[in-house]
């Protein structure tokens, strides 16, 4: 029987995995920490001239990230379905997914944001449109073409009703 958060089955063999380039929690904190170096060991760059102006603007942002996130990362396991690059038998497509077909990532971005604006640092925001590309040619774009194969049609009917990001 399908759970009633999946969109379909898979019953194909799941021995293949999406061929992202690395792993992005690994891309994205490895981008936060070379960005707030440079911030604390060459040039600080501030975003707000006052240290409290970025605490309230960025928690906000940071917490209804880990929000999205985490609502996330819960309608995935609900069916099985392992965040980290594991093969899939079912498609997510309730909750955050009827949204954004990408909500760990648009969650997980806003985070990231919100603890630059917390920090008050620039140099994560500068960073941050390559991080962007990197999530969607490296990862997205890959993780489509992954879902394609495994979910065919489904999958296609699924991105005609549903934005990749926001």
């Amino acid at each position: 029987m399908v759970h009633p958060l999946t969109f379909a089955v898979n019953t194909k063999s799941n021995a293949e995995r999406p061929k992202v380039i690395a792993f992005p929690p690994i891309v994205i904190l490895t981008t936060f920490v070379v960005a707030i170096l440079l911030h604390f060991l060459w040039e600080p760059l501030r975003v707000f001239p006052k240290w409290w102006i970025g605490h309230i603007v960025g928690w906000p942002i940071t917490i209804v990230g880990g929000m999205l996130a985490k609502w996330a990362e819960r309608n995935m396991s609900k069916v099985g379905v392992d965040p980290k690059f594991k093969p899939v038998k079912a498609m997510v497509t309730t909750g955050p997914f009827a949204k954004t077909r990408n909500p760990m990532y648009v969650g997980t971005t806003k985070m990231y944001l919100g603890i630059s604006l917390i920090l008050n640092t620039l140099w994560p925001i500068l960073f941050l449109s390559i991080l962007l590309i990197y999530l969607h040619f490296g990862v997205v774009l890959r993780e489509e073409q992954y879902l394609e194969r495994v979910f065919g049609d489904e999958y296609r009917q699924y991105k005609i009703k549903v934005r990749r990001w926001i």
